[in-house]
C-alpha cells in the first residue's frame, strides 16, 4: 500500500498556483499528512549590479523578490484549515529546486498547479510543472485552474466548459 506522509505544493503565489490548494489540502487531511508549501525565487539578480555599470540610474529597480513572510501570507490566506505546514523558500532554477527539494524532504506526492498556457506562448515560457513532471521521481498531480476551463486558448482551441451539475 503506497503511504502518503509528505506531499509538496509549490507556489509561485499567483492565483493559477493558489489553484492547487484545495487538492494538496485535502489530500494532506485524507492522508494525515505534512504539508509542503514551497516558492522558488528564480536566480535573483545581483544586487549590486545597478550600481557598477555607468548610466545604471536609467534601469528600473529589481522587482520585488518574495521572501519568507510572503509566503507565510499566502499559507495565512489559503490554507486555513490545515495544522501541519512546512514553508521554504529555496532559490535557483523553480523545476530543479522542486524537484531537489521533494528528493531531500522524502516528499510522496507533489501537486502542482498549471498556468494553462498553450501554443506559443507554452513554446516561449515552458511550464515548470511540465518539467517537474518529466525530471521527478515522485508522483505527481497537476491542477488545472477552473477560471481557464471554457476559455479560448492562444492556439485557437476552445477548452470544454464543465458545469457545476457534472462536475
Amino acid at each position: 500500500m503506497y503511504v502518503v506522509k509528505n506531499i509538496l505544493m509549490p507556489t509561485d503565489f499567483s492565483d493559477y498556483s493558489a489553484a492547487a490548494v484545495e487538492h494538496a489540502s485535502t489530500f494532506a487531511v485524507m492522508y494525515n499528512a505534512r504539508l509542503h508549501v514551497l516558492h522558488v525565487v528564480k536566480d535573483p539578480p545581483p544586487l549590486t549590479m545597478r550600481h557598477t555599470i555607468s548610466g545604471a540610474e536609467n534601469i528600473p529597480p529589481y522587482r520585488h523578490i518574495p521572501t519568507e513572510d510572503d509566503l507565510g501570507k499566502f499559507v495565512e490566506r489559503w490554507l486555513t484549515r490545515q495544522q501541519k505546514v512546512i514553508q521554504a523558500v529555496k532559490y535557483g532554477q523553480p523545476y530543479k529546486e522542486i524537484v531537489k527539494y521533494a528528493h531531500d524532504e522524502d516528499i510522496d506526492l507533489i501537486v502542482i498547479a498549471t498556468h494553462g498556457r498553450t501554443g506559443l506562448t507554452h513554446l516561449l515560457m515552458g511550464s515548470v510543472a511540465e518539467k517537474i513532471v518529466r525530471f521527478s521521481t515522485i508522483p505527481v498531480l497537476t491542477v488545472k485552474p477552473p477560471k481557464l476551463i471554457g476559455m479560448m486558448a492562444l492556439d485557437g482551441v476552445v477548452h470544454q466548459e464543465v458545469s457545476k451539475e457534472t462536475a
